[in-house]
């Protein structure tokens, strides 16, 4: 950087003594233009970094700098640039100097200028002791990608750079490039954001999320998601209602065929202090991609903190489903509301529940008896009576829980949906038995899952597409239903297992589960469920439990054949409190590497369990897809006994494209 030979006299106006990349604000200079921070996807710089004799540096957008005839006036009304200052930084480090850069951008955005762009994750740093060929990439140069020059080095006086006027049209004489051979496949990609890990409080938060290209020998920093370029996905951020979020909370991506997508940017800020989970989720259309979930820390106080990548688990997706539908369903406990957020190709909407009165899991607590009665033939209703009162308790979860925007977009779209899958991170409501109307009491005349496949899916694990099921084990407990000896026979005969794998000792299947062979694992069985207790599942041996499996959520060994896992007892999706979440064998099953997941959320009769099971496997070895082979199962199983609410009890996590394959 060049010294003043002389200070600004702003008495007497004399700019004589100042370099042309000198920038002056309110009367005063501020220091030069020592560097410019060029967006390789535009080819364009988009930031000048002003460095002052005393090395203070500040980040200025572009926008705010304006040419006169001696040097550049800051403009931009009311910001005050002088206190817009980076940290410190150095050019070999350029991922510190583009998060203090991004903090500017929360800055500015907070004092209401939202076309400032957030610097993207490949940004070039150019220095102005170059030429203007190298300084400025559209006139036919190329930008050093890195500075040799030490952070203070001291540029000779340079004429004003053409990044700041205009950019300039493409040279006549510098030939085109040489078009870039675009391969037709998917390429590994994984979605990313970048944010402080402590912040204070009521204090604006930029948070970047982008979707970067990586290659086969790397390992993926963020999520990884393999889909094809050319497409936009949409990012949508969940945060607690303590937070605030700056404008929408969906973002779109455009992946190109190569390459990374320009980042997004989300203002946040937190309104209390503590550590707080924030969740971004990528969709393509309708179909769900992948989850990006991260903890953030709100204090009192200010720290210091460097951005830092987060990384949760993967979804592998390489084509989105036409016309497919997702529904986001989120608890706040503070506000004891659900946030639904309804997308498909071409729409979305988020909308929150009304509050609900006292803990949900007591109001499905004191529902589930009757439906345990309904399976059981217990009860004193005729099969008629049943299925009504069934239906009235389905319409009353649609009419109290899903907010009226959300149930009108289903209702529209309910003939062009070709299937549903359910987020949620509260799994103790029965989202099953939703049976639609609108104001008027007109629908579809049947339950959501009569109409179209609805599965459902734990964010934080991964789909798979793939079901096998050429080796199937079947876990048969001493002291198990009547008919489990009958439904593993009908099973194995349907998937072509003469003498079927069995499992009745509970140290067996701890040690099956740890080094799987199996490709699938269906349980015909008892479940004990209790609120506060949970599931078990009981042995001669000992009971198994859902945190047995707390340590395979973190090793993941059912990742090695990817199972389908099907629960076929009684109330095998209730959720019990785990130290800061709900835990159920779904739950714990998927992170452990399941592919899909089968249980029920109340008692299911023996003999129905068995017709649902048996046309399930039947189905899926027929070509048919998870949602469809589903679908007509509960179909088969409604119709051969009315009036008993097993076909209902079913939930679904997978894909609900999965078939099975040939190995």
């Amino acid at each position: 950087m060049q010294e003043f030979s002389e200070p600004y006299d702003p008495e007497t106006g004399d700019f004589t003594h100042l370099s042309q990349a000198s920038v002056v604000h309110r009367g005063r200079v501020l220091g030069h233009i020592s560097h410019l921070l060029v967006d390789p996807a535009t080819n364009r710089p988009e930031w000048a970094l002003v460095t002052d004799r005393v090395g203070t540096r500040r980040a200025l957008p572009l926008d705010l700098l304006e040419d006169e005839d001696e040097h550049i006036r800051a403009v931009r009304g009311d910001v005050d640039v002088e206190h817009i200052r980076v940290g410190a930084w150095s050019v070999d480090r350029l991922q510190y100097l583009r998060t203090d850069v991004n903090a500017v951008v929360a800055d500015l955005r907070g004092s209401g200028f939202t076309d400032v762009r957030p610097v993207p994750w490949d940004v070039r740093l150019v220095t102005l002791d170059q030429d203007q060929s190298a300084a400025a990439p559209e006139m036919g140069g190329s930008p050093d990608l890195v500075d040799d020059a030490p952070p203070d080095a001291v540029p000779p006086q340079a004429a004003p750079p053409p990044a700041l006027r205009p950019p300039a049209a493409p040279s006549p004489a510098a030939p085109p490039p040489a078009p870039v051979a675009v391969a037709a496949e998917n390429v590994r990609r994984e979605m990313v954001a970048e944010l402080p890990k402590s912040v204070r409080r009521q204090r604006w938060i930029p948070v970047q999320v982008s979707i970067r290209q990586t290659s086969g020998a790397e390992t993926p920093l963020g999520v990884p998601l393999d889909i094809p370029g050319g497409v936009t996905v949409s990012v949508v951020a969940t945060v607690p209602d303590s937070f605030e979020i700056q404008g929408e909370r969906v973002i779109d991506l455009d992946v190109p065929e190569r390459g990374d997508s320009p980042p997004g940017l989300f203002m946040m800020r937190a309104g209390a202090v503590g550590s707080f989970p924030v969740r971004f989720t990528a969709y393509r259309g309708g179909t769900f991609l992948g989850a990006l979930e991260l903890q953030i820390q709100v204090s009192a106080l200010t720290f210091r903190s460097t951005a830092t990548r987060e990384v949760a688990n993967a979804l592998d997706v390489d084509e989105a489903a036409h016309e497919e539908a997702s529904l986001q369903i989120m608890y706040d406990d503070a506000s004891r509301t659900f946030r639904f957020l309804f997308i498909t190709d071409s729409q979305r909407l988020e909308v929150p529940s009304r509050p609900i009165e006292g803990d949900i899991r007591d109001r499905v607590e004191a529902l589930i008896p009757q439906f345990d009665a309904y399976a059981s033939d217990a009860g004193n209703l005729t099969p008629e009576a049943a299925r009504e009162r069934m239906k009235n308790e389905g319409f009353r979860l649609w009419k109290f829980l899903v907010p009226p925007p959300i149930q009108q977009m289903i209702l529209d779209n309910a003939d062009t949906i070709s299937q549903m899958t359910i987020f949620s991170d509260r799994e103790v409501v029965p989202w099953e038995l939703l049976y639609p109307l609108d104001e008027n009491g007109v629908g579809f005349g049947h339950f959501l899952v009569e109409h179209f496949p609805v599965v459902r899916w734990v964010m934080k694990s991964r789909r798979g597409r793939r079901l096998t099921l050429e080796r199937p084990t079947f876990v048969v407990p001493d002291g198990s239903p009547q008919e489990a000896e009958s439904e593993i026979d009908d099973i194995a005969l349907k998937l072509d297992q003469s003498t079927p794998n069995r499992v009745s000792n509970r140290d067996v299947l701890i040690s099956a589960l740890a080094t799987p062979s199996f490709d699938c694992l269906h349980f015909a069985c008892h479940n004990i469920y209790r609120a506060e207790q949970g599931s078990r599942i009981r042995f001669t041996d000992g009971d198994f439990q859902p945190q047995d499996l707390a340590i395979a959520t973190v090793t993941c060994p059912l990742a090695a054949t990817v199972p389908l896992v099907f629960l076929n007892a009684c109330r095998t999706q209730g959720s019990t409190p785990s130290y800061t979440s709900l835990e159920n064998w779904a739950d714990v099953f998927l992170q452990a590497g399941a592919a899909a997941v089968i249980g029920t959320s109340w008692a299911v009769r023996d003999t129905t369990a068995r017709l649902f099971a048996g046309t399930l496997y039947e189905r899926l070895r027929a070509g048919l897809t998870l949602g469809e082979s589903v679908s007509e199962a509960r179909a088969l199983a409604r119709d051969n006994m009315p009036g008993d609410s097993t076909w209902l009890a079913y939930t679904v996590y997978g894909d609900p494209r999965a078939k099975v394959m040939q190995s």
